[in-house]
């Protein structure tokens, strides 16, 4: 059921974020809406962006562990009602995330990308653009910043075990893992990494 769904939701942030934090003297929690947790009437969406139940679980488990002096340390970028995307500073890189579903092909997501710079959405200036929705890891440099630096498209892969219904409907799969990387004191990302199951 959609209310069994949205507990063990809760108790996985809940779990990760807390892990997390016990080890780092900074964390900051970064959400944005998705096409699988946004309020629908079949394949109508409803309301805003931010009508959505994925954010409200970060809203919940936010809330929740303000109350606990241990976290205080923790802070959670949620984008605007009406926005699908943040941006947040790190060590010199200015980092955008967008859940993906904006575009049909992954491959479309530098161009929905530099659209985003005629209206200053909230990644028009990101160097680096972490997104997921199709469900592997993908790389792409994608344009200049104004000192000649590439920018970065991270296509992150999902952590579920896959998915018969994409399997099925394109007849590729892709191994389940986390996407990490480090930023250096110059804004630059390295140490890319993929984990996945033993």
């Amino acid at each position: 059921s959609q209310p069994s769904q949205l507990r063990v939701a809760r108790a996985l942030l809940t779990n990760i974020v807390t892990t997390v934090a016990a080890r780092h003297d900074k964390a900051t929690v970064v959400t944005v809406p998705s096409n699988h947790t946004a309020w629908r009437r079949g394949k109508d969406y409803l309301g805003r962006p931010g009508d959505d139940y994925g954010i409200d679980c970060h809203l919940a488990v936010s809330e929740a562990l303000a109350r606990d002096p241990r976290f205080q340390h923790v802070s959670w970028v949620v984008p605007d009602d009406w926005e699908v995307s943040v941006a947040v500073d790190v060590r010199g890189a200015r980092v955008g995330v967008v859940h993906g579903h904006q575009k049909s092909r992954p491959e479309q997501i530098p161009d929905w990308w530099r659209g985003q710079s005629h209206g200053t959405q909230p990644v028009h200036d990101a160097t680096i653009l972490i997104h997921g929705h199709w469900h592997h890891l993908r790389v792409t440099p994608s344009g200049n910043t104004e000192d000649g630096r590439s920018r970065w498209v991270f296509m992150a892969p999902a952590m579920d075990n896959g998915s018969d219904w994409f399997r099925n409907s394109s007849g590729e799969d892709s191994e389940p893992g986390l996407l990490t990387f480090t930023i250096d004191n110059e804004g630059r990302w390295d140490h890319l990494r993929l984990i996945t199951a033993p």
